[in-house]
């Protein structure tokens, strides 16, 4: 087996770690954005002939690279598993996961999908992680056509979408305007009853107001009614934004709407409820970081 010698790691002198364990200490210098010392931590754990770092030590450091978007340290770490043979025992594809949305993360979508065409297995999460890989990358077509080869191939124990993979693949659909393909997810959606996710059902809003089927997307944003979030009603009103068309039947009479808003949020809800003729009177106040929206009547 291949050691550390020959890849780009150069492990610090031993010294005394703190009462923590090496692999707290390593979970901390994560969480705090220490890239440099965790690297240098992880290759002295496999360093000498011992045995490879444990699969959620990379992992940790592969988050850490993912948000720095740090292609090159990428690599190294995809070498470094590969050459302490930590990647070639990783029977359930957790690291070959890890690794996919790193490097999806960082743009590297030719990278990503020569990982995945070499993985002997793949799971629910490697698909989705290519296909978030795709998105990440601006190939909203191409996320598209990797659901349609895992539909093929969800014979495959474990290679069923869930809701993660309809609401990636929706977001897909909204970006291509593709509106049949995204019937086609609904449907699955249905059938399969992830429509009843919060997460799912609001992907489907934003995908049919995007492709311009307000009415679609409308509908699904009332069944959901019992089920909706800030993000529910965010879409619903950006939906009607985009196409030029201001809330009817949507608000009824004599509602009270409060709402936990960020900024982005309110901005977007208070541009709506200024620029809607369809309301005698709205009556829009911020209280305590709150939208509240009283609608005394509509018109017809």
């Amino acid at each position: 087996m291949a050691t550390t010698a020959a890849l780009p790691f150069h492990p610090t002198p031993r010294r005394k770690l703190p009462p923590a364990s090496a692999g707290a200490s390593l979970r901390q210098l994560c969480k705090d954005g220490d890239l440099r010392e965790a690297l240098r931590q992880l290759a002295a754990r496999s360093a000498r002939g011992r045995a490879p770092p444990p699969t959620d030590h990379y992992g940790w450091v592969l988050d850490l690279v993912a948000v720095r978007r740090a292609v090159s340290e990428g690599r190294q770490l995809h070498a470094h598993a590969v050459a302490t043979g930590a990647l070639g025992d990783d029977d359930a594809g957790f690291l070959a996961t890890k690794l996919l949305f790193m490097y999806g993360k960082c743009g590297r979508l030719p990278d990503a999908h020569r990982l995945f065409d070499g993985m002997p297995a793949r799971t629910v999460f490697s698909w989705n992680a290519l296909i978030g890989a795709c998105l990440s990358s601006g190939g909203a077509g191409e996320a598209v056509g990797v659901y349609r080869a895992m539909r093929a191939s969800e014979p495959v124990a474990g290679a069923a979408p869930d809701g993660c993979t309809l609401a990636s693949v929706l977001k897909a659909c909204g970006a291509e305007g593709d509106g049949r393909c995204g019937s086609e997810v609904h449907g699955l959606a249905v059938k399969s009853g992830l429509d009843r996710s919060t997460l799912v059902a609001n992907a489907l809003v934003g995908m049919y107001a995007k492709c311009g089927l307000l009415d679609s997307a409308l509908r699904v944003f009332e069944w959901m009614r019992d089920g909706r979030d800030v993000a529910s009603w965010n879409s619903a009103i950006s939906g009607c934004v985009q196409n030029g068309i201001f809330w009817a039947k949507t608000v009824g009479k004599n509602e009270t709407y409060s709402l936990d808003l960020n900024c982005g949020d309110r901005i977007i809800s208070l541009s709506f409820w200024a620029h809607s003729n369809r309301l005698d009177r709205a009556n829009v106040q911020l209280v305590d970081e709150k939208l509240s929206v009283d609608c005394e009547s509509a018109r017809n």
